[in-house]
């Protein structure tokens, strides 16, 4: 009970603390206040914090607090700037990643509907469409992928090319396009802030000035 009445008031002193920040905030930038969205995101992050230290339902929901590291660490707001600038191309990858779900779906279950029922398989993989898709999904983040595939050769040998086909198009040719896509927004963002270098695996990369 001590310790839990110790963070409640550390709780309470913070919270105070970030909303005297604000206030401050608003009055030195008025109007422009309401054009900066960092500004306007800590103003719903605080005000969600104050409703939930009012109401008990939703107290649970005070961890958002959190997200104010994206408007005070430079990298996480960098990503953050490029997670919002890429959302359309992320939504036209998930549209392939659907498109293609949806094939194989249909594929597989008019192929392997009946294994589970015939013994060949331990459990029931392909009976439907939506069980379908949810063992690609599994298959799609390597998981068992390959024990499934020995069990549906059992009953179809060459069922491995199909299997191999999903995994290669799924697995590491369309989230990598998505890391790629993730990866070029954060770039494109570090250069418009005039960040001459950028993160890659072998660590800080320089980055060629753009010609004035």
């Amino acid at each position: 009970r001590k310790v839990q009445h110790i963070f409640l008031l550390s709780n309470t002193i913070f919270l105070c603390l970030f909303t005297i920040e604000l206030i401050l905030r608003l009055l030195h930038h008025r109007k422009a206040f309401f054009t900066n969205g960092w500004m306007i995101f800590d103003l719903v992050v605080i005000g969600s914090s104050w409703i939930s230290s009012v109401l008990t339902i939703v107290r649970t929901f005070r961890v958002i607090r959190s997200l104010r590291l994206a408007t005070r660490l430079k990298g996480l707001r960098n990503m953050t700037l490029a997670l919002y600038q890429v959302i359309p191309k992320i939504l036209s990858v998930s549209f392939v990643l659907g498109l293609s779900f949806y094939i194989f779906s249909i594929m597989f279950t008019d192929l392997f509907k009946d294994l589970y029922q015939q013994g060949y398989t331990d459990e029931d993989y392909f009976s439907s469409v939506g069980v379908t898709a949810f063992t690609l999904f599994q298959m799609m983040t390597l998981d068992q992928w390959s024990i499934i595939t020995k069990e549906v050769q059992v009953a179809h040998p060459w069922a491995w090319v199909l299997f191999i086909a999903f995994v290669i198009s799924s697995s590491f040719f369309i989230l990598n396009l998505t890391v790629a896509v993730v990866y070029e927004a954060v770039v494109r963002v570090q250069r418009k802030q005039g960040d001459d270098r950028i993160v890659t695996d072998q660590g800080l990369v320089e980055v060629e000035p753009r010609a004035s």
